[in-house]
């Protein structure tokens, strides 16, 4: 019997992502995927331990959309741009 090949990171985060992005085909969640972890600086895709952690207290990663923080007489974007430089 052959056992299954191994998860990637790339790959959990497929199936993670399947359920966000709906609209999107296998190849292009592959992509998005693999854009997700160079960004990230994860060392490698192919010897991916799910017990390991890549990141700590130090790293962090703000997703948000440019109209969630509005203030009056501003464009959202200036208000977003001002929060995260301060």
């Amino acid at each position: 019997m052959i056992a299954p090949a191994a998860k990637t990171l790339s790959d959990y985060l497929v199936d993670y992502l399947t359920s966000i992005y709906m609209q999107l085909d296998r190849p292009e969640l592959l992509e998005l995927s693999e854009q997700l972890v160079s960004t990230l600086y994860v060392p490698s895709l192919k010897y991916h331990k799910p017990s390991h952690n890549y990141w700590n207290q130090v790293d962090s990663v703000l997703i948000m959309y440019g109209d969630s923080l509005l203030k009056s007489h501003e464009k959202p974007l200036q208000t977003l741009k001002k929060f995260l430089s301060n």
